[in-house]
Order: C-alpha cells, then structure tokens, then sequence
C-alpha cells in the first residue's frame, strides 16, 4: 500500500548572484510522492525530516532554494468542496 508524503517548503528566490547570493522568501511551495507505508511507518521521524531536508536540497540551486517547514503523510485522498458552499459560509463571516 502507498500513501502520499506531502512536503511544505519554504521557497527562496536568490536576488544577488551566485558568488554573493541574496536569497529572499517568497512563498511556500508543497512536494508530493508516494511512497510505501511500510517504509514509512518503519522509519524515524527524525530520519524521515533529514530525507525531506535532502529531497528539499536536491531540488535547490543557486538561483532557488527550498527550506523544511513540514510535512504530512497522507492515507487517503483529499474530500473536494464545493465551492459555492464554501463562499456561503465564507459570506456568513464577512463584515
């Protein structure tokens, strides 16, 4: 059985060069794979943050980077709402 490792990432844009990089963050930005569940309930949390900190950096370069906020393990699909539902009870609220 698979089960989806969600990765939240904060995301940087470098506004320097490569020799004096100035990297500033500019959003979050999520990464997905699924992965066995065995391999994940058998693996340390902590292991689990160094490989999603590795993942992360492999991703990264000297114009971007990606740096570990969290992430989720996900065993079921995502229930999608309907949007008119949503913005009535949002309206609700609304001042």
């Amino acid at each position: 059985m698979k089960a989806t490792l969600r990765i939240k990432a904060q995301y940087y844009e470098n506004y320097g060069d490569v020799e004096q990089p100035s990297f500033r963050p500019k959003g979050s930005q999520y990464f997905e794979v699924l992965v066995s569940t065995d391999l994940l309930m058998y693996v340390g949390n902590d292991d689990l943050i160094k490989s999603c900190e590795e993942i992360l950096a492999s991703h990264s370069n000297g114009i971007i980077k990606f740096k570990y906020i969290s992430h989720d393990v996900l065993f079921s699909e995502p229930i999608t709402l309907v949007e008119d539902e949503v913005k009535d009870i949002l309206l609700k609220h609304f001042d």
